[in-house]
């Protein structure tokens, strides 16, 4: 039919965050340099309103975790005033990094493979991170990966 909405997406995945080869314990967040390596996601050219971001898990839990515990994604925007960026979270402590959304885990010790649609009204800009709020230590013999991909809706043809 015509003028319902339908989706247009990027069509280009940007990998966002690698984790390295190393351990994230509960309730710490994902650090450059110290547990993953973070690409800027960089939105200020196509001003997507919407992003699905994707986060592969390949069996990366010293056990399985507890049903419905999550990874948490948090985003910190580059340049809020000229290139003053919002302070990204430490190991422990959350700074100026807010919140976006959360995969919800399985409790299972396998690849869990998710993803999620966020908003990305306002945000142009940016890095994403992820704290372990899984209850138990994520190991990486692998690493995960994440990717953000923009979306919009637009009126059918």
């Amino acid at each position: 039919m015509a003028n319902n909405a339908i989706q247009v997406f990027d069509g280009t995945k940007s990998t966002v965050l690698v984790g390295a080869t190393t351990t994230i314990a509960d309730g710490i967040f994902s650090v450059s340099g110290t547990n993953a390596t973070q690409t800027e996601f960089d939105n200020s050219v196509d001003l997507w309103p919407a992003a699905v971001v994707a986060l592969t898990l390949p069996d990366t839990f010293a056990s399985a975790p507890a049903a419905g515990t999550t990874i948490d994604l948090f985003w910190a925007e580059n340049n809020v005033e000229s290139t003053q960026d919002e302070v990204v979270p430490t190991t422990t402590a959350q700074q100026g990094a807010h919140y976006v959304g959360s995969f919800r885990l399985h409790a299972a010790d396998i690849d869990q493979p998710m993803q999620i649609a966020i908003s990305m009204q306002g945000r142009r800009k940016g890095y994403f991170h992820i704290q372990n709020n899984s209850g138990v230590v994520m190991s990486f013999s692998t690493g995960f990966k994440l990717t953000c991909e923009g979306f919009t809706l637009t009126p059918s043809a």
